[in-house]
């Protein structure tokens, strides 16, 4: 093989390498990264893209959280994101969101951007990872179509249960024989 025959094919192989490559974006996160509520509390949490440099037109991601500790309530995609926004599906009894997707034809972001809200309610004690994953079904992409590759970064919600102030206790334990010795009179 002659060596201008050589120069061709790997300028080939690099330009279908370079156009195949996937950008390499910002991360999408959970914010706050670690939250402590009581049992039966309702919270919300952010999920929050950073450092984007591509002009990004949308993508998915998928979730799971512990349900025996936590039961997802909603998900509302940021209005930033107007073409057919998706809070996607979600599992409580497996602990799962799918598919939820976000999308813009208008402008498209960069930097740091909201991307939604989730709604959740603490059900027991303990400690519950949320974790962040892509959607397969919804590949981030920037302007130009190309496919970008996102870190995701999740969450931990630390529930405890939430102990009877004392006074509050003491206070009830002499109301109901007062109320039992009325009702007998």
């Amino acid at each position: 093989m002659n060596k201008t025959l050589r120069n061709r094919i790997a300028a080939a192989a690099f330009a279908f390498f370079a156009l195949s490559a996937n950008a390499f974006g910002g991360t999408l996160a959970i914010s706050p990264a670690s939250k402590d509520v009581g049992v039966n509390d309702s919270f919300q949490l952010a999920v929050l893209g950073t450092g984007f440099v591509e002009d990004l037109i949308g993508g998915g991601f998928n979730l799971s959280f512990d349900p025996a500790i936590l039961r997802l309530d909603g998900v509302s995609i940021a209005s930033i994101w107007e073409f057919a926004p998706s809070g996607g599906l979600t599992d409580n009894a497996s602990g799962t969101l799918t598919d939820a997707s976000f999308n813009t034809f208008a402008a498209p972001k960069t930097g740091n951007f909201d991307v939604a809200v989730l709604s959740f309610t603490a059900l027991g004690s303990g400690l519950s990872e949320i974790t962040l994953a892509g959607s397969p079904s919804f590949p981030f992409a920037d302007i130009n179509a190309n496919a970008v590759t996102p870190v995701f970064t999740g969450a931990t919600v630390n529930v405890t249960a939430v102990p009877v102030p004392p006074g509050l206790a003491l206070f009830v334990s002499g109301l109901i024989p007062l109320l039992f010795r009325r009702n007998l009179a």
